[in-house]
C-alpha cells in the first residue's frame, strides 16, 4: 500500500471514530477499511455508519480474551449499574436472569456463561442430578463495557437470589492505560 493510500485510510479511520457498522459493531482503532466483525467495507455502507441511538446506555462492546466472539455490541440498558462510592473505578452490573427456578435451587456456573439451576436437596433422575434448567448470562469475563464515557473490563461474576429473582452480579474495573494508570 502506497504512502498516499495509507494516509487516506488513516483519515477515513479518523472520520469513522465512534461510528457503528451496519452489523452493529463499533469502529476499531485500526486504519483498516473493513469492519473487524463482519468484514464490510466501510465506504460501501451508505447510511450504515451511524451513532446507534439504542446503544446510548450501558453496553458490552467486545471481549479482550475472545476478540472474535460474535454478538457484540450487547445492549445492557435494562440492567442496573452501581458505581462503588469509595472506589469509583469499580462498577457492579446487576442483570436479572430469565429463569423460573425457585430460591431454593443451587446454581452452578459452568462453561463460559452458562448457569445450571439444580434442585436442592439434590435428587437423581436417570443417573443425573435433577435441575430446573439452565440459562446463559449476557456478560462473560473480560467483556469490555462502556459506561458513562468510560471503559470497564469484567473480572468477576456470581449468581445470587435477590428480591425474589436470580441475578448475575458482574464486577468490572476501569480499563487501565499502558502506564498502569486508570483511564
Amino acid at each position: 500500500m502506497g504512502h498516499q493510500q495509507i494516509a487516506a485510510a488513516l483519515l477515513e479511520a479518523e472520520d469513522r471514530a465512534g461510528d457503528f457498522c451496519q452489523c452493529g459493531a463499533p469502529s476499531d482503532d485500526s486504519w483498516h477499511p473493513h469492519c473487524h466483525i463482519c468484514g464490510s467495507y466501510w465506504k460501501d455502507v451508505e447510511e450504515g455508519l451511524f451513532n446507534h441511538p439504542s446503544m446510548a446506555g450501558l453496553r458490552a462492546i467486545s471481549n479482550a480474551f475472545f476478540p472474535y466472539r460474535e454478538g457484540y455490541p450487547v445492549d445492557l440498558s435494562d440492567t442496573e449499574v452501581e458505581r462503588d462510592v469509595d472506589s469509583p473505578w469499580f462498577i457492579t452490573i446487576k442483570d436479572v436472569l430469565p429463569t423460573d427456578a425457585p430460591g431454593s435451587a443451587k446454581p452452578l456456573c459452568c462453561y463460559i456463561n452458562e448457569v445450571i439451576f439444580y434442585e436442592h436437596p439434590h435428587r437423581v433422575v436417570d443417573g443425573n442430578y435433577a435441575s430446573y434448567g439452565s440459562v446463559q448470562t449476557r456478560l462473560i469475563l473480560q467483556d469490555i463495557i462502556e459506561f458513562e464515557d468510560e471503559s470497564f473490563v469484567c473480572f468477576s461474576q456470581r449468581v445470587a437470589y435477590l428480591d425474589g429473582c436470580w441475578v448475575s452480579l458482574t464486577r468490572a474495573r476501569r480499563e487501565v492505560t499502558g502506564g498502569g494508570h486508570h483511564v
